[in-house]
């Protein structure tokens, strides 16, 4: 099973970046409307914070996480990396 994760990072205006780590099973294929759901959810609880949902994968060889795909809630905009 691939070790993938789902990092939520948000930020308030004069305050520190606030970020969660979650484990999933999820694969990267159709990963972007997970993430959009996440991010417009989050964006409806607080319109003032600034919201960004990625998708990251495990690479073993290199032993790093690649960030697959963003989602700027604030923007509405996805990023394919």
């Amino acid at each position: 099973m691939a070790r993938n994760q789902i990092v939520i990072k948000t930020k308030l205006k004069g305050q520190s970046t606030q970020r969660v780590n979650i484990d999933v099973t999820h694969e990267t294929e159709n990963v972007a409307p997970v993430l959009k759901e996440i991010g417009d959810s989050l964006v409806a609880l607080n319109p003032n914070a600034d919201i960004d949902v990625s998708f990251y994968v495990f690479n073993s060889i290199s032993d790093t996480w690649m960030e697959m795909v963003v989602y700027y809630a604030n923007e509405s905009r996805i990023v394919n990396l």
